[in-house]
């Protein structure tokens, strides 16, 4: 079996979103759609914007199970896809999350941001999160 400690970071990741209750946020799309529907260029195209928005969506709603199926994706040598359901499912990739700190820093400054890195790293939630990061991050082609 492939990528091995990938794959168990995903299970303890996944069950841990799953127990926390917790789904994945795909906001981004949203955005995205708000911005197209604005330009009379993409207007053809809001449908489609809208039907992946939505895929995504219930994709990212089944968080932990999606995290799931991702780490298996990742042993069978289907990484692309297994990445992307596992960013789909935690919500967060490593990317997504820089963004989110630099935003606390502008808004909140760096102490309270501080404060919420300590937090969110102590959850079950946050953990799950920072696991499946590791996870994708750690995921790689096997050598034949």
């Amino acid at each position: 079996m492939r990528n091995k400690i990938p794959w168990s970071l995903c299970v303890a990741g996944g069950v841990m979103l799953i127990v926390s209750g917790a789904a994945g946020n795909v906001g981004i799309f949203d955005m995205v759609a708000e911005i197209a529907a604005t330009i009379p260029e993409l207007q053809p195209y809001l449908p489609t914007i809208e039907l992946v928005r939505h895929a995504l969506g219930i994709l990212a709603s089944l968080g932990g199970n999606i995290v799931l199926i991702g780490g298996f994706l990742l042993t069978i040598e289907h990484l692309r896809l297994g990445k992307f359901l596992i960013g789909a499912g935690a919500g967060m990739g490593i990317f997504g999350l820089i963004i989110n700190i630099a935003e606390m820093i502008y808004t909140t400054g760096f102490g309270a941001t501080l404060n919420w890195i300590i937090a969110m790293a102590m959850t079950m939630n946050g953990g799950a999160i920072l696991l499946t990061i590791l996870a994708r991050m750690m995921a790689g082609k096997s050598k034949k």
